[in-house]
């Protein structure tokens, strides 16, 4: 598990040039990333600034499939939460995906197709994965590459089917 433990708007803080001075007065710790197991200690895994914000979503998934593969590869059933942090300031865009398609007008649309790139390496490992009781979850809305330019037209209807 990666946590923030309820400081995410405080990660721009660390950028402020009076932070050290003032969280030295008043007895504040910069904002962390935690890692740790149910029932187990949570480690300080690295500070969450404005330079590691555009990578957390990358992060995330790394270890999320990290522990896909091993549950897998252990054939033992498995349960993930995945809360992606994009849309919640502060904001950065991962290098990989700001102002890196001219369709995509502006910091929200590059951050959502971040997220779907993300998803889309989520739902790849489940399928490599290959359990016989876990269904194919691949949808073309969620695999395609994030810097691919298709019409609305061409997207999954996720409503089909619904009453």
């Amino acid at each position: 598990m990666v946590g923030l433990q309820q400081q995410r708007r405080r990660g721009r803080w660390t950028s402020y040039a009076t932070f050290e001075a003032i969280a030295k007065a008043k007895g504040i710790q910069a904002p962390q990333i935690w890692e740790g197991k149910k029932g187990g200690a949570q480690t300080a895994v690295r500070e969450l600034n404005l330079e590691v914000r555009p990578l957390l979503d990358e992060l995330i998934v790394e270890k999320t499939i990290d522990f896909i593969t091993r549950q897998a590869g252990a054939d033992k059933p498995f349960f993930t939460y995945v809360g992606l942090s994009h849309v919640h300031p502060p904001e950065a865009v991962h290098a990989d995906f700001d102002q890196t398609d001219p369709a995509r007008l502006g910091q929200y649309a590059d951050l959502i197709a971040e997220m779907d790139y993300r998803v889309g390496q989520i739902v790849d490992c489940i399928d490599q994965a290959g359990s016989p009781t876990t269904p194919s979850s691949s949808s073309p809305a969620t695999t395609r590459p994030a810097t691919s330019q298709h019409s609305r037209a061409d997207r999954t209807d996720l409503s089909a089917g619904r009453s």
